[in-house]
């Protein structure tokens, strides 16, 4: 043991000394990461996606595995969904384990705000790691020294686009990780070894098992750099990633079983699907944030500019990432970087520009996405690397005199247009000018400080001025993030946007089930956190089946063969020409003066409707008629007729002699006891999935596929138990996998100390 640990010191202490200013950086960019962000994470709370989507699930997986069920399913969204193992969640990932442990060790009362704040913690290591990731990268990748380095880390991970990645933290994850992915493929292909393969491997993991947009988004970035270093380099790269697919194996299989049967899968999206959350042209303007950073902007009645992502990286460090873009050397990595950040960008618009159509004809995958404004991140990081390019080239002293002039031009325009604006305009300013101007003002000021710092080292060559620039960087930035209305609540705590209030009339239980129907309030999309069933959800894949049954049987119907007893919508007079529905309550949020309501507008009036005659969870219908193909579907009509596949013939049933009572329901088991007179068939409005398996006074049965999408059984005559428990599909050939693949890891390390294969 002790010749173990003086071999292993031998070895630290060398590579400590090595690199020692690199953890001194580290340090320092730990620091002003946390110094930035942990001020603004302790006043407010985190709005859009966090609060409404990635909080309550977090919080849902926590509890049950504090209780010891592993949630692999969800009965709180739509008719029940696949849980743990949906990419939205990358449970597998190190950040969420670790939010995991820490909230089961601190969160002793099971308070939804603590886990919040766990999670923005993480969120917060999170960008400390993105931060060292891209310094690193500068420094041994792109040999900068240590101040344009810090300008290149602090760029990327602090500018306002990758922290509003946290709204959703899978998302988040992908911008966390981009340095260190493209750090280890640069590795590899310059240095082979079986140490860089690992990094390349285990990168790639981390990549698998997370977001979906993102699998795409970095491995056409990895490709088109391999591709740079010839044939021999594009195979070992496709062979690292293949491991790595095979390592993640666990978790893909399960979430392509997930995608082949959501809607997604076969859609067909107008162009609207394509430019809704994408860039629009005016973003542009962004860039060089000429009304941007103004205190009071979001009272700016110009939708077309500020909505939607961010594309900036600050006035004062947009003139050193141009400088960095005239400073470029012949290195392949270098050719790389201008194709990320320009292909990226003109991906970006999506259907604003029909750049989705372009690349949709190379890869037809890209089709089926959404959030194109999401590949922005790879345009923010090379627009990040070339600013520590360009903060390299100030400090060599090296002068680019027509992007000086240009800039130099561009500040006394500037300047003359304001004082002419102030002169000749000044009695018809509105507030909306005020702001402009304030606005135009600012960014003349740190256009015209870039300036002046870029002068002043280029003349002197000292440093301390870069440091100067680099401060006047992050003040920027961090008037950019004090300003963004989008990122944190207005006030609202996460204990109080999942409290408790009138919009929710009534509490199910497990002898009194059924679900509500939300619309427009903090409740419409995830209530889990009550334990109550939701027939809507925030998830991304919900069952294609879902949809059709939705269209088949209309709305109002719907909500009624789905178990569903109550709808809570701002719509009035829902229920003239629907006998079936009857308004009970009108919720008017200023009379509840000590409860909150969060909504796109929480003063409008709420409406809560009961739905009569609703079904319950579990029913005996008249008749069960076969069913194989979808133009049978059109008879369905619970109670009285049901379809159900692969039925061998036609049923009917006696409704009055079977009683169904309800013993035990969680996540992931159901148990019933059933009394019946003869063999009935029992059916649900419970989602159909093929991991669902059911037993029969402990005999494994056959479970059916009724109504296009939910679950039916037989029951033999006398009591019965019904057991019910969901394991998901292929999570054990995927876990068979990559137990394989970490052997073959271990085996080829061994081997390959002996015939050194990447010699």
């Amino acid at each position: 043991m002790k010749i173990f640990k003086k071999q292993l010191l031998k070895k630290i202490f060398p590579f400590l000394q090595k690199n020692k200013d690199d953890f001194i950086f580290s340090g320092i960019i730990t620091i002003i990461v946390l110094l930035f962000l942990i001020p603004s994470f302790i006043r407010k709370d985190l709005t859009g996606d966090f609060i409404g989507q990635d909080l309550p699930w977090y919080h849902f997986t926590f509890i049950n595995l504090k209780h010891g069920i592993i949630p692999f399913w969800s009965p709180y969204s739509y008719s029940g969904i696949p849980h743990l193992l949906k990419p939205e969640l990358a449970i597998a990932h190190p950040l969420t384990i670790l939010t995991m442990l820490i909230d089961l060790i601190f969160n002793r009362r099971e308070i939804i705000g603590i886990t919040g704040q766990i999670m923005e913690l993480a969120c917060v290591i999170g960008l400390c790691i993105s931060a060292i990731g891209t310094y690193l990268f500068s420094r041994k990748i792109l040999f900068l020294s240590s101040i344009p380095a810090l300008f290149a880390s602090l760029a990327y991970s602090l500018n306002l686009f990758t922290i509003t990645q946290m709204h959703s933290v899978n998302v988040f994850y992908g911008a966390v990780l981009l340095p260190w992915l493209i750090f280890s493929v640069v590795r590899f292909i310059k240095k082979p070894s079986y140490a860089s393969f690992l990094f390349v491997v285990l990168c790639n993991y981390l990549l698998l098992i997370g977001y979906s947009y993102h699998y795409v988004y970095f491995f056409i970035m990895q490709l088109g750099l391999v591709v740079f270093y010839g044939i021999k380099r594009i195979l070992l790269f496709i062979f690292a990633f293949l491991t790595s697919l095979s390592l993640s194996s666990f978790f893909l299989l399960p979430y392509l079983d997930l995608y082949s049967k959501s809607p997604r899968n076969i859609a067909n999206y107008d162009l609207s699907f394509h430019s809704i959350s994408s860039l629009t042209p005016f973003k542009l303007l962004e860039i060089i944030n000429p009304i941007s950073l103004s205190t009071n902007i979001n009272s700016l009645k110009i939708p077309t500019i500020f909505d939607g992502p961010t594309l900036t990286w600050g006035t004062f460090a947009f003139v050193f990432l141009i400088f960095g873009l005239f400073s470029l050397k012949k290195d392949p990595i270098y050719k790389w970087l201008v194709a990320v950040l320009f292909i990226s960008l003109f991906y970006s618009f999506g259907g604003n520009l029909y750049s989705h159509n372009f690349f949709g004809s190379i890869v037809p995958l890209i089709l089926k996405f959404r959030f194109h404004a999401r590949a922005l991140i790879c345009t923010i990081f090379a627009g990040a690397l070339l600013i520590g390019i360009g903060a390299q080239t100030i400090q060599n002293q090296i002068r680019i005199k027509y992007v000086e002039l240009f800039f130099w031009i561009f500040s006394l325009l500037l300047l003359f247009s304001l004082i002419v604006g102030q002169v000749f305009f000044i009695n018809r300013f509105t507030l909306n000018n005020i702001e402009i101007l304030k606005g135009v003002s600012i960014t003349l000021l740190f256009l015209m400080s870039s300036l002046a710092i870029i002068a002043l080292t280029i003349k002197y060559g000292k440093k301390s001025f870069l440091v100067i620039g680099l401060i006047l960087m992050l003040l920027e930035q961090n008037l950019f993030f004090q300003n963004y209305k989008y990122f944190f609540t207005n006030n609202i705590t996460y204990n109080q946007f999942y409290k408790i209030n009138p919009l929710i009339p009534e509490i199910p239980s497990k002898n009194n089930l059924f679900r509500m129907y939300f619309e427009d309030n903090q409740f419409a999309y995830n209530t889990s956190v009550f334990n109550i069933y939701n027939l809507t959800g925030y998830e991304n894949s919900p069952p294609r089946s879902f949809g059709e049954r939705q269209s088949l049987y209309g709305p109002f119907r719907f909500y009624q063969i789905s178990n569903v007893k109550y709808v809570v919508t701002t719509t009035d007079n829902l229920q003239i020409g629907n006998p079936e529905i009857v308004k009970i309550k009108t919720i008017l949020p200023a009379s509840y003066p000590n409860e909150t309501f969060f909504a796109i507008d929480p003063s409008r009036t709420q409406y809560i409707y009961e739905i009569k005659n609703y079904l319950p969870r579990f029913f005996v219908p008249s008749i069960v008629v076969p069913c194989n193909k979808k133009e049978c579907l059109s008879i369905d009509n619970p109670p009285k007729i049901i379809v159900a596949k692969n039925l061998p013939q036609e049923i009917k049933n006696s409704t009055k002699n079977a009683s169904i009572q309800i013993e035990d329901y969680t996540p992931n088991k159901i148990v019933l006891r059933i009394n019946s007179q003869q063999k009935t068939f029992i059916a649900s409005s419970e989602t159909y999935d093929q991991g669902w398996k059911l037993k029969v006074n402990n005999k494994t049965s056959y479970l059916y596929n009724v109504s296009n999408g939910v679950r039916g059984f037989f029951v033999p005559a006398g009591q019965s138990i019904i057991e019910m428990t969901y394991f998901p599909p292929y999570l054990s050939i995927g876990l068979f996998i990559s137990i394989l693949t970490i052997i073959f890891l271990i085996i080829f390390w061994k081997l390959n100390k002996k015939f050194p294969y990447f010699s």
